[in-house]
């Protein structure tokens, strides 16, 4: 399991992992020439058997965008949402810059103060560059919160305000 999640996280990250597994795992630090010799042979066994796991799904999609048949592959979609977009990786965040280049039909729905998780080595600066990535976009805050007592808002409130780099809300 720790094979297959620090494989996924350079992946994701589209990272080596001299730089994945110190930052990552760094239990796992005097073991990177192993586990690239291991990845090799995944890699090899997948295509030798013409298999492909969710990593793969993703960098195909990515390396299809840039091809002759990638307009097509765009025109398909009048518009696309994503929801929890705090949560994509770097990988992600370029499929959907790619799928929508030049468009205005791409909507994300996230909360960089929700950006907790590492899962698929999420960056929360995919929602933090947003708008610099996308310079028409709007920002719609929501500002009412139904899930929590107004005690613990005002504790969270607190510390998020101490982020370095944040969206105002």
């Amino acid at each position: 399991a720790t094979l297959a999640s620090i494989y996924s996280a350079a992946v994701n990250a589209r990272q080596p992992l001299e730089e994945v597994v110190p930052r990552r795992f760094p239990w796992c630090g005097d073991d990177i020439a192993a586990m690239s010799e291991i990845f090799k042979g995944y890699v090899a066994r997948k295509r030798s058997h013409n298999l492909l796991d969710y990593d793969d799904l993703l960098l195909y999609w990515r390396a299809l965008l840039d091809q002759p048949c990638g307009a097509t592959m765009r025109e398909m979609f009048d518009h696309v949402l994503v929801d929890e977009y705090q949560d994509t990786n770097s990988l992600q965040a370029d499929i959907l810059l790619k799928m929508r280049a030049g468009s205005d039909r791409l909507m994300v729905v996230g909360d960089d103060a929700q950006s907790i998780y590492s899962f698929r080595a999420a960056d929360v600066r995919n929602i933090l560059d947003f708008p610099s990535q996308h310079p028409a976009c709007e920002i719609v805050t929501l500002s009412t919160n139904y899930r929590s007592v107004q005690p613990i808002l005002d504790v969270s409130n607190a510390v998020i305000a101490q982020a370095k780099e944040r969206h105002a809300k």
